[in-house]
């Protein structure tokens, strides 16, 4: 539960600033997933059964849940490259599993992993993350790209025809 989260004030007196000593790492890896509804995984959060440490909870995806033959593994990993539209690892890792980005979820982000595209996942509850197929090195690269980006050369041609074009 929430009140078990130790802080360490760092303000000065009379302040109200602290630190969270017990953090997730930006980006990590698991081993283990678990598929739940939204409901059971706010239940998970609720009760104090939300270990983000031990596997990623899965609320939507279109890949389906792979039993992994691994043991349970929590490998912080580092960030090469953290830009606000791109965040590249460069990771070498001992097996299948998921590379956790500790960011939000949001539209428009796409991810590579070794350059091929994959699935961008939405775990637990609101990071995002990417599933790892094989052991050995990979650089993972998440990309934002939305949509509106695409296509925001329109209005400036738009109003250029309308200066070019007399009515």
């Amino acid at each position: 539960p929430i009140e078990d989260i130790q802080y360490l004030k760092v303000g000065p007196e009379g302040s109200h600033l602290y630190e969270n000593e017990d953090y997730l790492p930006r980006a990590f890896f698991v081993t283990k997933r678990e598929d739940v509804s939204t409901e059971a995984f706010l239940d998970l959060v609720e009760t104090g059964r939300f270990m983000p440490t031990r596997k990623v909870y899965v609320t939507d995806s279109s890949e389906p849940e792979e039993a992994l033959d691994v043991s349970e593994l929590f490998i912080p990993v580092d960030t090469a490259k953290y830009a606000g539209e791109e965040v590249v690892i460069n990771c070498d890792l001992p097996s299948m599993g998921y590379v956790v980005l500790s960011d939000l979820f949001y539209p428009g982000w796409k991810v590579t992993v070794n350059g091929e595209a994959a699935e961008l996942m939405k775990v637990n509850g609101m990071s995002r993350a990417v599933r790892i197929k094989e052991s050995g090195a990979h650089e993972i690269r998440f990309s934002y790209n939305p949509l509106w980006k695409r296509f925001a050369w329109i209005t400036p041609v738009a109003a250029g025809m309308c200066l070019i074009i007399p009515f």
